[in-house]
């Protein structure tokens, strides 16, 4: 990944091109280029330890996000350690950033950052039960009778998710 950007950079700088001239030469798009020439912004260790801890493109521009130095070397490390996927990467990221802004004294209370941390986890929640959603319209748009119904619990703060498909309309 980071040859790539390099080789991209230096056919921008040999023959004087534009993203999107480059995107065009390379049957790719100029937002593909963008994110090449970002790897760029890596210091040449964290582009190695990147390369040497397997990590893909992905994590490497979710960890972009992180300011150059200690905190990002670091990420790098946990990511790697953790063997985190990309989409816990950047949950990962978001909360380094989040506590980074914080004024001083919020930073002490850690109810602060798990409660942020909690309205990220929320926000993929919707996404799951949206795909949830989305599927039960598929089946029934396929013949089935399918239903599904979502308890949530104000107690135990436990969601449970009901879906039920009736026999004799499913013929697989």
């Amino acid at each position: 990944m980071f040859e790539a950007a390099a080789a991209i950079s230096s056919l921008i700088k040999i023959y004087n091109l534009t993203q999107e001239q480059i995107g065009q030469r390379l049957s790719t798009s100029q937002s593909y280029v963008a994110n090449k020439l970002r790897l760029l912004r890596f210091s040449e260790s964290e582009r190695d330890a990147i390369l040497k801890l397997a990590l893909t493109e992905r994590h490497a521009r979710a960890l972009l996000r992180l300011n150059e130095g200690e905190l990002r070397s670091d990420a790098i490390q946990h990511v790697a350690s953790h063997a985190l996927n990309v989409a816990a990467t950047e949950g990962y990221v978001d909360g380094l950033i989040l506590k980074e802004k914080m004024p001083a004294p919020e930073k002490e209370q850690e109810n602060v950052v798990v409660t942020r941390k909690h309205k990220i986890v929320l926000k993929d929640l919707r996404l799951f039960y949206n795909s949830i959603d989305k599927a039960v319209d598929f089946v029934r748009e396929a013949g089935i009778e399918i239903s599904s119904k979502r308890n949530e619990s104000t107690s135990s703060g436990q969601i449970e998710l009901i879906i039920t498909i009736t026999p004799n309309t499913a013929s697989f």
